[in-house]
């Protein structure tokens, strides 16, 4: 079977080479394909570029460290721009993202919010966030938390990869990667100010406050942009485990952050620092409500030093040094308070990256490179339990290498990348295939990515098998991906996608607890299952226009064919509830529009829908009792309004988010006793914005 697949790949590349060979025209013709949206702007042409064409040929950088049109990318993309994001009336980096394909959200330990792809749970390190580059993922679990964080009216354009991403990007890029791109100095030339303001019935929800200063002076560029604010998770009544209840807005729920990102660069040198904290109130503990709230914090450090050096027309040279510096989960107790589990972690991660670009014809580009990294971790509370010490570190060194071929029938990109990481005694590879054609109207996408997600310092520190510093016993999970896209332009101003998608996870990488109460990780559950996936559809359509835009998806996703662990398979309820994961919508649809009323206001209307869902609510003799959570639909709408009362560069927006007061709930996706955490009631938000250019 493997040999029958490497001959039809061999045959498919060697007929795409014969055939792009033999092609002989006489004629000048434009493949838009290949070409910048600037170049395409910019062209002296009869026909006038509509703005759906304008946004698929725009160009992306995530999927093959190599601009290439949304179309030609060898990837399933997704591309969120800023005004998309701002006719949206987005409150949070959750608004912007549930509206993905495949992505929603859900809770985990300490007030964190996380996020699942595809019907998998892909919080602790299974996928990447890159903030300017920077990765945002904390080295000790390898999670993200998305609550009130990042300044989105900062936001330029969100570059998604729905799938695998470790042959570009490593160990976290398992099941996706989203590289947020911010404003430059050259975006903003002058300073912006920007202010978010919501409420329930039940006070106020959030105050966000955030400045944005920049500008480009010939070859000197630079951005300073800050945020400080205050949100709370939720105003609603929560219910722990064993049914107590308490009303958890303000002092209970608290989401306050702090951010600053500063960037400079001249001519081919940048440096960028970078802080993001987010300070909260936590009123639960592992499924009980606790007799008082306490604080949590979550606190960053980031710096850059990065040289891009020109070698020549054809080949460019990128080295990079990062340095990051993070405390999750950070919540030291005085005495009084010792009926919560303090945790006084950090992790520093010391990373040096040099990768060369070439251009071995005008059809053929090579990309390679390496990679090294140190984490060195201390924790201050107490001991890393397996480690018998309060000290761990780890070293990865890696090399990558991929191929791009351009082609008109067939544009192939192979890839590989080989990781060794001290923490582990296996090599982990990721090898990479993507073939991308146009036959007529349409795009075809044909993927295989081979992904991991390598154990961090605490998986390691808490695996219960674990011997010593120099032989442990955790391995990478690993993850085979299949995906088939298929996307055509309906029309000048619209265009449709269909995907499917097969994942299959070995050797998963999973929490647990023991009978003494004892946390650990472990490779595969307690039953001995060593593998779990899913597999599933994505539709989306799009149309734009000078009236405005339309966008709407539909995924579905399935365990059918799949193995499945104890940790996220459905138990306890007595009624065939089908193929689904715990905690996590087998069908949603998302809506998201804006509609110019005139050429200053534009009115935003948006939907998303939760099919049937399944979470713990409630204990019994066999352990948590799982209950059913009816379809949910969330409504909102927003109204934005440009160049208010003639000032130019004033924008002001008011709408309401969960109009039905639908109350949506976060649902657990796996068996760690967290109830259902309660989001915001209907939330009535203001925003406002001025931009003062130079």
């Amino acid at each position: 079977m493997k040999k029958s697949i490497k001959l039809y790949f061999y045959n498919l590349l060697l007929f795409s080479f014969l055939v792009d060979a033999q092609i002989k025209t006489d004629t000048i013709s434009i493949n838009s394909d290949t070409l910048e949206l600037k170049q395409l702007v910019e062209m002296k042409s009869t026909a006038e570029f509509s703005e759906m064409e304008k946004d698929i040929n725009q160009s992306v950088n995530v999927a093959s460290k190599k601009a290439l049109s949304y179309r030609k990318s060898p990837s399933v993309i997704t591309v969120i721009t800023e005004e998309e994001i701002r006719k949206s009336g987005a409150r949070d980096i959750i608004d912007v993202l549930r509206q993905v394909p495949g992505f929603d959200f859900g809770p985990d330990v300490q007030g964190a919010i996380g996020l699942s792809i595809r019907g998998n749970w892909a919080h602790e390190g299974k996928h990447l966030l890159l903030l300017d580059g920077q990765e945002m993922n904390e080295a000790l679990y390898g999670t993200v938390n998305y609550a009130n964080t990042i300044p989105i009216s900062q936001i330029k354009k969100i570059e998604i990869i729905r799938g695998a991403g470790s042959a570009i990007y490593g160990g976290f890029a398992e099941y996706a990667v989203i590289n947020i791109i911010t404003k430059t100095g050259a975006d903003t030339k002058g300073v912006e100010a920007n202010l978010t303001t919501g409420a329930t019935s039940n006070g106020l929800s959030r105050l966000n406050t955030s400045v944005l200063v920049g500008n480009k002076i010939k070859d000197f560029e630079y951005s300073l942009s800050g945020m400080v604010g205050s949100g709370n998770r939720s105003d609603l009544i929560y219910t722990d485990l064993d049914g107590n209840t308490a009303r958890v807005n303000k002092g209970a729920s608290q989401l306050n952050p702090t951010f600053l990102n500063f960037s400079g660069a001249y001519k081919g040198f940048s440096a960028r620092f970078m802080y993001d904290n987010l300070d909260t109130k936590i009123h639960s503990d592992f499924g009980n409500l606790l007799p008082k709230p306490y604080n949590t914090s979550f606190r960053n450090y980031f710096a850059e030093l990065k040289h891009f050096f020109q070698i020549s027309e054809k080949f460019n040279l990128t080295t990079k040094f990062n340095y990051k510096w993070q405390r999750p989960y950070h919540n030291p107790v005085s005495e009084a308070d010792s009926i919560y589990s303090p945790l006084d972690a950090y992790v520093e991660r010391y990373r040096g990256n040099i990768t060369g670009s070439y251009d071995l014809s005008k059809k053929i580009n090579i990309v390679a490179g390496g990679d090294f990294f140190l984490d060195y971790g201390k924790n201050n509370a107490s001991n890393f339990t397996s480690l018998n010490s309060n000290r761990a570190n780890f070293n990865n060194y890696s090399g990558f290498v991929q191929i791009t071929y351009k082609n008109k029938i067939i544009s192939p990109t192979l890839g590989f990348r080989v990781d060794k990481n001290t923490s582990f005694s296996k090599l982990a590879y990721s090898p990479r295939i993507g073939l991308v054609s146009r036959i007529w109207k349409l795009n075809l996408k044909l993927l295989y990515n081979q992904s991991f997600r390598a154990p961090t310092i605490f998986n390691i520190a808490l695996n219960n098998n674990f011997n010593n510093k120099n032989s442990p016993n955790m391995t990478p999970e690993t993850t085979q991906m299949f995906e088939f896209e298929i996307g055509s332009a309906i029309s000048r101003n619209s265009y449709f996608t269909f995907n499917l998608f097969d994942i299959t996870t070995n050797n998963p990488i999973l929490y647990g607890v023991d009978s003494l109460g004892i946390e650990f990780y472990k490779n595969g559950d307690t039953n001995g299952s060593n593998s779990l996936g899913t597999r599933g559809f994505e539709m989306e359509y799009k149309i734009k226009d000078k009236w405005g835009f339309l966008n709407i998806n539909y995924s579905f996703y399935t365990t059918a064919g799949k193995a499945t662990v104890q940790d996220y398979a459905i138990s306890g309820y007595n009624m065939d509830v089908g193929n689904i994961n715990t905690g996590i919508a087998q069908q949603r649809v998302n809506l998201i529009s804006a509609i110019n009323i005139t050429n200053k206001i534009s009115i935003s209307p948006s939907l998303s829908f939760w099919g049937n869902r399944y979470a713990a609510t409630s204990r019994n003799e066999n352990g948590e009792f799982i209950t059913k959570f009816n379809p949910i639909l969330l409504g909102n709408i927003f109204v934005n309004f440009n160049d208010v009362f003639d000032t130019k560069g004033l924008q002001f927006g008011f709408g309401c988010y969960d109009i039905l007061n639908q109350k949506y709930h976060f649902l657990q996706t796996y068996k760690s006793e967290i109830a259902p955490v309660p989001s915001l009631s209907r939330e009535f938000i203001v925003k406002m914005t001025y931009n003062l250019n130079n």
